[in-house]
């Protein structure tokens, strides 16, 4: 019985530890939730994820980076294949991601929409021939598709499983010139960049977009407090068009080039 009632003493003190150790961890916690609510009213700089070898990477990084700084903030981007570039903003190893299309939220709880677009994509098909000019959503599942692994907008496609997703554009229009697949669907910036790059004549995209999606800023939530004056900066941005302006003179620069 002596040895029965020593165990039992001892376990009593080891749950009364317990629920002790509990206790700081969660006061800890708590503490660190606190401090870093308010920690981005003296953040001084931040480090965005996005997509590589995007045009849409490029014009939002120019907003961005000019919203920020009317907040005394500087901004970095780091450049990442789509699907790594979202999934670690979302884990929080940056401070958000640079751009995505609406309701991202849903599946990252922790990357916040700044409510005021900083860009658009339009979504067309690129095709070897002009096509049919009266292509529409429906009309997809005719053809041969391809699309880009991790763009969120593929969401909104009539993909299938013989749909074709690879990691680049570039991968795209080297099967679309190869006839492995009959349409690309692209964003109409990037795809551009590409034919340009590669110098093909034989590509073109379709007059009428598939898609035109705006696209959003995402913070993470340790930096929610930054939103309210962040969308505030984005809102006049787009009033005055100034956020107009910066996607117009990329586009305009990239037809110069080719």
């Amino acid at each position: 019985m002596q040895r029965t009632d020593t165990v039992k003493h001892i376990s009593w003190i080891a749950d009364k530890w317990r629920h002790r150790i509990t206790g700081v961890i969660t006061t800890l916690l708590l503490a660190l939730s606190s401090v870093a609510g308010t920690a981005s009213a003296d953040v001084k700089h931040l480090t965005f994820a996005t997509i590589k070898n995007s045009v849409n990477s490029q014009i939002s990084f120019q907003v961005i980076r000019e919203a920020y700084r009317k907040l005394g903030i500087e901004v970095d981007a780091d450049y990442l294949p789509a699907s790594r570039s979202l999934m670690m903003a979302g884990y929080g190893q940056y401070d958000g991601e640079l751009y995505r299309i609406a309701g991202i939220t849903e599946d990252y709880p922790h990357l916040l929409q700044v409510p005021t677009p900083v860009n658009r994509v339009e979504v067309v098909a690129f095709c070897r021939t002009d096509g049919d000019s009266e292509m529409n959503l429906e009309s997809l599942k005719n053809y041969r598709l391809g699309v880009r692994r991790g763009v969120r907008f593929n969401v909104h496609l009539p993909l299938s499983e013989t749909t074709q997703r690879v990691d680049s554009n570039r991968q795209l229009f080297n099967m679309l010139e190869k006839s492995r697949i009959d349409i690309a669907l692209v964003g109409k910036a990037n795809g551009l960049q590409i034919i340009r790059e590669m110098e093909v004549t034989d590509i073109t995209p379709l007059a009428t977009p598939l898609l035109n999606l705006n696209l959003y800023h995402y913070v993470h939530s340790r930096h929610k407090a930054l939103i309210p004056k962040l969308n505030k900066v984005l809102q006049d941005m787009h009033l005055n068009g100034r956020i107009a302006e910066i996607r117009r003179t990329y586009l305009n620069h990239l037809l110069q080039r080719g």
